[in-house]
């Protein structure tokens, strides 16, 4: 049994909210102490005060506040939350949007049992922890990853996105607010999803310039796939490769460095196995030998017994 944890309820009709609170009565999370909200605005300041609620169940039609606009709000102010929407009986695709956009989970008022509840909340607890190690484990790769969705041209993204674009994290961006508010993204999403509306698929390295002027390199995948509705979505994972596109790139110099002093050399100079098997050799080299590279390559002669 859970006893120290909270569960937010927000929720602004009476008898909805005491009948949550009686099916949570009836689960193994009776422990949990409900703080009841009527109102967007209090259930927001709970949201940002409690640092570590367990779930926090979400009314999208409350006096102050109606629609998905309602779940943005508490998504921004506590990102890292368990939050499972209550919709109306009508509203079944208003819930899977919301999932989309943040929400671990939803449930139909009338529609479910203390039963449903308490599977809703274990499932979403544990998606919601592995959401977080995902994203940790983003963070370490450096590797964000979207989702446009192409019939309502709108985008979410992972924190790590946003952080490699050196962005203000949003849960849900219009595509066309980047050709103003960040014109660099916008025209890596016309690179990589005019790429992937051709060929389904689209993998590349690129070059871009962000908003404060740093150049990074980047590694993007993506695919055209369907959501549940049966939309057109584009799923997609980039990584910053800065530091490895700068670690190859010196490696390329070092070996043009190495070829130029190596042909150029006055001074003979050669690589050879152990058994004295020439692998590599300067033009100076086949002049003190007075014998070509094709034919001191192909030798079967120990490379000292030129010498003897």
């Amino acid at each position: 049994m859970v006893s120290t944890q909270k569960v937010l309820l927000i929720e602004d009709n009476p008898g909805d909210a005491a009948l949550v609170q009686i099916y949570l009565g009836d689960t193994e999370f009776q422990g949990c102490e409900v703080i009841h909200k009527e109102s967007l605005e209090a259930g927001l300041a709970v949201a940002r005060e409690e640092e570590n609620l367990l779930a926090i169940l979400l009314d999208l039609k409350l006096p102050d506040s109606s629609g998905l606009p309602t779940l943005e709000k508490i998504v921004d102010a506590a990102p890292n939350s368990n939050i499972i929407v209550l919709t109306g009986t009508s509203d079944r695709e208003l819930g899977l949007t919301a999932v989309r956009l943040g929400a671990q989970d939803y449930l139909v008022k009338g529609s479910f049992d203390a039963s449903v509840l308490s599977k809703t909340l274990r499932f979403s607890i544990e998606r919601n922890r592995v959401l977080k190690r995902l994203e940790e484990t983003q963070v370490l790769a450096k590797i964000g990853s979207w989702e446009y969705d192409l019939d309502h041209e709108r985008l979410t993204a992972s924190r790590e996105f946003f952080r490699i674009f050196k962005l203000p994290f949003r849960n849900v961006v219009a595509i066309n607010e980047l050709q103003s508010s960040a014109p660099f993204l916008f025209d890596f999403f016309q690179q990589i999803h005019g790429q992937t509306a051709v060929t389904g698929e689209s993998i590349t390295e690129l070059d871009l310039e962000l908003a404060d002027g740093e150049k990074v390199h980047l590694y993007a995948r993506c695919t055209a796939s369907r959501s549940d509705d049966g939309g057109q979505v584009y799923l997609g994972m980039v990584q910053d490769v800065s530091e490895r596109f700068k670690a190859q790139q010196e490696i390329l110099r070092n070996q043009r460095r190495y070829k130029e002093i190596f042909s150029q050399s006055h001074d003979a100079i050669f690589i050879a196995t152990f058994e004295g098997r020439l692998i590599d050799l300067n033009a100076a080299t086949e002049k003190l030998l007075h014998s070509s590279r094709e034919v001191l390559l192909s030798s079967a002669q120990p490379f000292h017994d030129c010498f003897n």
